[in-house]
């Protein structure tokens, strides 16, 4: 009797089967088979020793081949060294004199050109490129083995490396300056040309000081945007007049208020306001801020503008020349002024 463990083929169970019958059943699902269809018996005689000899055998080519393997390169060295022994004199003269004819003539050549550079940079990287690749002209000539001459050979290719990154370094921070001392010298002529919105508001009121009878005077400064400010007015909502500047001043009784804002396409935007102004105050205004304001607007529209005002004693949404005149109210309650931009 020879017993075969096997898996039921029906339910998965694991059975031990006669494989002299020829034919096993299940004791858990009850199915019956055939042996020959459904296993195949393979006997190895001495499987054991056979395997050991196997693997021994494998071992044995592997060493076999590595020796030869080290054999073959020590015959490739060899002949190599023989090769090398017998190669004539290096010529290293001749390999600077190359990189001297691809390098540092280009480069003065460059260097000379640049004339946004200082003087003592350009010469000095300058200098740098040609003391190094005279420094290599005058190394060892002598004769050097193959092996050897790789080496020097990279030696100076780290070295000539090495003085072009130094030399691209050096370009790069003089180019750096120049590029600073540029923005420098630009922030310079802008500082003194652009003026804030404070010293615009002031040269307003200093220009028309000087051509009224009535002076304004100052009185404090204040924020278009703060809502809960004596100043604020409907617009100033707005996001263009986020970053407005005000300043308040008095016109006799009058309050008048200055904002300056940016535009985008123009910096110093003003608009003038006065609250409970008289009537003369308003004509004083208009004649006076109109030269200030606009230099386009002319004598004649400025008569305009001040004869429309006291014929209506309004002029809500008149324009002349580059300005434009919101005036609504009352002789008994005062009036509420704006003068500002035709384009604003």
């Amino acid at each position: 009797m020879k017993l075969v463990d096997m898996v039921c083929p029906n339910c998965g169970a694991k059975i031990q089967a006669d494989a002299d019958m020829g034919s096993a059943k299940c004791e858990h699902c009850g199915s019956t088979f055939l042996l020959d269809d459904e296993a195949v018996h393979v006997k190895y005689d001495n499987a054991y020793e056979a395997g050991y000899q196997f693997e021994k055998g494998r071992q044995q080519a592997q060493a076999e081949a590595r020796r030869m393997e080290n054999e073959r390169r020590v015959d490739t060295g060899n002949i190599v060294s023989q090769e090398v022994v017998a190669s004539k004199k290096r010529k290293t003269w001749l390999w600077v004199l190359g990189w001297i004819c691809i390098f540092p003539l280009p480069l003065t050549i460059l260097m000379l050109r640049k004339k946004d550079m200082k003087p003592g940079i350009k010469w000095g990287i300058i200098a740098v490129a040609w003391i190094a690749y005279f420094a290599i002209a005058a190394s060892d000539d002598t004769e050097t083995t193959k092996e050897e001459s790789i080496v020097e050979t990279q030696t100076v290719v780290e070295r000539v490396e090495n003085s072009s990154f130094e030399t691209i370094q050096a370009l790069e921070s003089a180019q750096t300056e120049s590029v600073e001392e540029t923005e420098t010298v630009a922030d310079t002529e802008n500082a003194e040309t652009v003026k804030s919105g404070s010293e615009i508001i002031e040269a307003a009121v200093a220009e028309f000081n000087s051509i009224s009878d009535s002076e304004l005077t100052y009185v404090e400064d204040f924020t278009p945007s703060d809502r809960s400010g004596n100043h604020y007015q409907t617009e100033f909502r707005l996001a263009a007049y986020k970053d407005a500047i005000g300043k308040s001043y008095l016109l006799r009784e009058t309050q008048v208020d200055i904002v300056e804002r940016d535009s985008l396409t123009q910096k110093g935007i003003l608009r003038v306001y006065a609250h409970r102004a008289s009537a003369d105050d308003c004509v004083l205004l208009i004649d006076q801020f109109s030269q200030v304001l606009s230099e386009e607007t002319t004598d004649a529209e400025i008569a305009e503008a001040v004869a429309a005002f006291i014929g209506n004693k309004e002029a809500n949404g008149y324009y002349y020349g580059d300005l434009g005149l919101v005036i609504t109210g009352n002789d008994e309650n005062g009036y509420e002024f704006l003068m500002k931009s035709k384009n604003d």
